[in-house]
């Protein structure tokens, strides 16, 4: 259904009547930017060309911040200090490679800053991906202390490849430390 609308032309000083189809042209502001454009000699293929370059040129540059973040991998070792330098802790996967989808266990070794192992610890364990906001898809907590400072860490399961992080609270004789490992699956 066409009607007349009244709509500005930035060319001329006054007003005209324009038929415009409402489902099919473009807003009076979509217009306006075209009358622009055109009093400055563009076409309206130079002006989708511009828009469409500037597009590009926005998100080749997005690609390439986000590939510099990853490119950028976190540190992966499996033997870490805790944040505040208590406690030397040591991840080891009963399963390798770290399974996808499938339940497995860790043994976590942990000990002072000194090297002595540490025994009745109580341990937490959280994580999740830093990238895509969630947590880990279980709930693992350790089961059993394996003596000489080792824990059996159960219910570990990841659902997806990337960047995740684990991060266990320790809690040993009065003193209260975290650290937190990074897997690159």
């Amino acid at each position: 259904m066409i009607d007349k609308t009244r709509v500005t032309d930035i060319r001329e000083t006054g007003t005209r009547d324009v038929p415009r189809d409402e489902t099919l042209c473009p807003s009076p502001i979509a217009l306006q930017t075209a009358a622009i454009d055109r009093r400055h000699g563009k076409s309206a293929q130079e002006s989708l060309f511009q828009a469409s370059s500037a597009f590009f040129i926005l998100a080749l540059i997005g690609l390439l911040f986000v590939t510099d973040l990853r490119a950028a991998d976190p540190d992966t070792a499996t033997n870490r200090t805790s944040d505040n330098g208590h406690f030397v802790v040591v991840i080891e996967s009963r399963v390798e490679p770290i399974p996808l989808n499938s339940l497995h266990a860790w043994v976590v070794s942990l000990n002072t800053a000194d090297g002595t192992p540490v025994d009745d610890a109580a341990i937490d364990v959280d994580g999740g991906m830093p990238m895509h906001n969630h947590g880990l898809p279980t709930a693992p907590r350790i089961t059993e202390a394996l003596g000489d400072g080792k824990y059996l860490l159960e219910g570990v399961k990841f659902q997806m490849p990337g960047h995740w992080t684990v991060t266990f609270g320790i809690d040993a004789d009065g003193t209260t430390d975290s650290v937190t490992f990074n897997l690159m699956l």
